[in-house]
């Protein structure tokens, strides 16, 4: 354990022992790269299809670089004309200075990259800060909170070198002490890089099941179904396999549930409700129902319960009459019943109808199609979970990490 007061941070690798040191942050900065307030367009320059990637704030995300999310590319020639002296490196550290404000990252490679609006890119002093530790120090709560501290705007915040100039920073005299820290917290990164690769893979493969697994397009087959099952779905009026669930309750024993205790989208409680308990009324729900949240449906506040509870707020309360429980809370989450469920009535407080909802009609496969649709989805629910829970905990024990090995 350290001592704060001696800038000695509380967690620290063995063998290091020296305080830290306080520098103010250009201290440590030998050049900054920076084309604040000016574009190649504004300089009577054209953006590409193809060349080099153009790295604007929106494409800088805390720890990597997302191409995807501002696809400008640069040519040859704009290159030459833009970065020739300015030229980009790897590891180099990438900062934005607004909207948003304070995503790190570092060049990830030796390709040759266009720096673009509201980026900068520092040139460290090498004797002084380890490039690793500085896009590490700059991730830090301590130091976003000081920027957004000090920088100026509304809700819409920026960095100006002059913020940065007054900023101060305490860091290790020893640069193997940083590199150990910087390339061990960067290892982390890359871990729940991986962790959010997998989640996104596994997000995208129910959204492809469910567009494939329930006709479409006027056919009463899918396009994607288990060997052995050839016969048509049957089209059925929803509120011939679904009642829907009015019994109140008030009762101080039973746990109750509300919209922000789901995981929109993802079906399972954020927090531990067992002892949620109060007398406020709202409706009484059984293991196996299905919670719909009808308030602005497009938010996906549904659950599938284990246990006994009270729906508060605006909730419909599923339970499957002629069919498979699994299968109808997979049904709900289908596109045809979303988009029914947003055909809503209200502009500021959207709610679904339950006449246009219980009317509508859906192909429904034999019970055991259903059972086998139902237990397919479950499982597939519980990877989509445990993945996010874990990347939930990594990320959590990365903030515990930030805060205990910095001063």
């Amino acid at each position: 354990m350290g001592d704060q007061n001696k800038n000695v941070p509380r967690l620290r690798f063995p063998g290091y022992t020296d305080a830290w040191v306080e520098r103010t942050f250009f201290d440590n900065i030998k050049n900054i790269i920076d084309f604040r307030g000016r574009t190649p367009k504004k300089l009577g320059m054209n953006w590409s299809d193809t060349g080099y990637l153009a790295l604007s704030a929106l494409n800088v995300k805390n720890g990597y670089i997302d191409p995807e999310a501002d696809a400008h590319y640069g040519n040859q020639e704009l290159y030459d004309t833009w970065m020739t002296g300015k030229e980009l490196h790897k590891n180099q550290v990438l900062f934005t200075t607004e909207a948003p404000m304070g995503n790190v990252a570092q060049v990830p490679d030796n390709k040759k990259y266009i720096l673009s609006q509201r980026v900068i890119a520092f040139d460290v002093k090498e004797d002084k800060i380890a490039e690793d530790f500085l896009a590490t120090i700059l991730r830090s709560p301590k130091t976003f909170n000081e920027l957004s501290a000090l920088s100026s705007g509304g809700t819409a915040k920026g960095v100006s070198q002059k913020i940065l100039a007054r900023m101060k920073i305490v860091v290790p005299n020893s640069l193997d002490e940083q590199i150990k820290i910087g390339s061990s917290l960067s290892l982390f990164d890359k871990i729940i890089d991986l962790h959010q690769e997998e989640l996104l893979k596994l997000k995208n493969l129910k959204k492809s099941y469910l567009g494939k697994m329930f006709p479409k397009n006027g056919s009463d087959i899918p396009e994607l179904r288990f060997p052995g099952y050839t016969d048509a779905w049957v089209k059925c009026e929803f509120a011939t396999f679904i009642e829907r669930i009015n019994i109140s309750s008030d009762s101080d024993l039973i746990p109750k549930v509300e919209f922000e205790d789901i995981k929109s989208g993802m079906g399972y409680l954020n927090k531990d409700i067992s002892r949620k308990f109060d007398d406020r009324k709202g409706t009484l729900f059984q293991p196996k129902d299905i919670l719909f949240g009808k308030l602005r449906p497009y938010l996906k506040n549904w659950l599938f319960p284990d246990f006994t509870g009270v729906a508060l707020g605006d909730f419909w309360v599923f339970r499957a009459l002629n069919s498979n429980p699994e299968f109808a809370y997979v049904l709900i989450q289908s596109p045809k019943f979303q988009a029914i469920a947003n055909d809503t009535a209200g502009t500021k407080m959207p709610r679904s109808d339950w006449k246009i909802v219980s009317n509508s009609e859906f192909w429904m496969p034999s019970i055991k199609e259903q059972t086998k649709i139902g237990e397919f989805f479950k499982h597939l629910d519980n990877l989509i979970t445990v993945n996010e829970r874990e990347l939930n905990k990594l990320k959590e024990l990365k903030k515990s990490y930030l805060k205990n090995m910095f001063v």
